[in-house]
């Protein structure tokens, strides 16, 4: 596997929404959104389940044989349902001619709105989100789960260490399958780049992804992606780093939109007769699958 290019994004993208334009906008601003691939799912609620199916035995082999003593695996329970979360901007789509050019300040004020948009779904995503009344499942809730699940899924170093080795760990505890991608903020991504160059005659294990969009760092099989969002979080932001590890296989991380990911409602005048604004919301929400799907790391720098 490996991270949707741009063109297949866009492809996926254009199935799922009547609103390619702004999906486009979403595409070009959001690696982070754009590298989970989202999915559909039409129903307003979404139920997964970590737990495994009873107990199986082995098939009886004699004629009239009922299966040994384990009992045969029962349809498994839902444990977890969760909520489309929604994100919403507001954005002029048409205005007087007479103004400006045409098509420039619409282009702009969408742009912003994805923009806002996006930021806030970052922001939500690394959160403590319980995945209902319009909130994402938050990374943070996530960990707790999974601790609740018997998975520990976190490393907290206060002092300094190796953090490739740390890396590697957090690789380890992850799923086996699919790719895995890591939000940190500049700090922490720099200081992975200082690491690397440190072997000594080993380059900056960057890899030009030019059909993803964009040049991410990559190590241990694992696409890095820093964002200010993440500036603040660790035990002491000041000296040390978080990292957030997401798994995209079958067991780790779902990124799902419903029917249609955008709602547009409007227009709505402003300022006189010169703007009509529609207001624009992103609905999506993020599944774990399994309590081994993401993974955090505090690392002293």
């Amino acid at each position: 596997m490996a991270l949707p290019t741009q063109a297949q994004w866009s492809t996926n993208w254009n199935k799922l929404s009547n609103y390619n334009a702004l999906g486009e906008l979403l595409a070009n601003q959001a690696h982070i959104f754009r590298a989970f691939m989202p999915t559909t799912h039409d129903k307003a609620t979404i139920k997964v389940n970590w737990t495994d199916g009873g107990g199986a035995g082995m098939v009886g082999v004699g004629a009239g044989t009922a299966q040994s003593a384990s009992a045969a695996p029962a349809q498994v329970n839902d444990t977890f349902t969760k909520e489309m979360s929604s994100f919403g901007s507001q954005a002029i789509i048409g205005f007087d001619s007479n103004l400006q050019t045409v098509g420039w300040e619409e282009r702009h004020s969408q742009t912003a709105a994805i923009r806002a948009i996006y930021t806030k779904w970052v922001y939500n995503l690394i959160g403590s989100g319980i995945g209902t009344a319009h909130a994402m499942w938050g990374f943070e809730t996530f960990i707790t789960n999974a601790a609740t699940a018997g998975s520990t899924m976190s490393e907290t170093n206060t002092t300094t260490t190796d953090v490739l080795n740390s890396i590697d760990r957090a690789v380890t505890a992850l799923p086996s399958t699919g790719d895995n991608i890591c939000l940190c903020d500049s700090d922490g991504y720099n200081n992975i780049k200082k690491q690397i160059r440190a072997l000594g005659g080993v380059a900056s294990n960057e890899v030009k992804t030019e059909a993803f969009g964009s040049e991410f760092l990559t190590f241990s099989g694992v696409t890095f992606f820093y964002t200010e969002t993440m500036d603040d979080l660790g035990t002491s932001a000041t000296i040390d780093a978080q990292f957030d590890f997401f798994n995209l296989g079958d067991e780790g991380c779902e990124l799902v939109v419903p029917g249609e990911p955008f709602i547009i409602q409007g227009p709505k005048q402003t300022k006189g007769e010169f703007d009509e604004v529609f207001d624009i919301a992103l609905n999506s929400q993020m599944l774990y699958t399994s309590p081994r799907a993401a993974y955090k790391l505090i690392q002293r720098l």
